[in-house]
């Protein structure tokens, strides 16, 4: 089997979050955005949005990556970055469950399907990088 790579993961998770069968844990969102670069230059691998909250999925397949994600410069609030959830994918046990933030949460990915592995926590989304990524679509 190949490894998985990081436009797979991003590709599969965006197409998952607009209908899966999770959706009490996490919300179906009816319009996601991927890879777009806000005016906060934060650029969300993949963000989804439903009438009550946003989404956000950040793919990692190594290690090195998920560690450098905890450096980036919004991270510095919770209110600094979007997403009210935010989740990690990662191909299946590539990151252990006690190793993402305490808000966050972390999907698996494995065999072409998706799997909750911790659930995220709400959380203070950073509205005007939100809004100024659905005035841009």
């Amino acid at each position: 089997m190949m490894p998985v790579t990081h436009t797979q993961l991003v590709n599969k998770s965006a197409k998952w979050l607009k209908k899966h069968t999770e959706n009490i844990i996490v919300p179906n969102c009816s319009f996601v955005i991927i890879e777009q670069k806000t005016t906060a230059n934060e650029i969300a691998d993949v963000i989804g949005f439903c009438s009550w909250a946003s989404v956000k999925i950040e793919a990692k397949i190594s290690v090195p990556d998920f560690k450098k994600e905890a450096k980036k410069k919004f991270k510095i609030r919770e209110d600094s970055e979007m997403g009210n959830f935010r989740y990690f994918i990662t191909p299946v046990n590539l990151i252990a469950i006690e190793d993402v933030p305490e808000k966050w949460g972390l999907l698996y990915f494995e065999n072409d399907k998706i799997t909750i592995a911790k659930k995220a926590i709400t959380q203070n989304g950073n509205l005007i990088s939100e809004r100024s990524l659905l005035l841009t679509k």
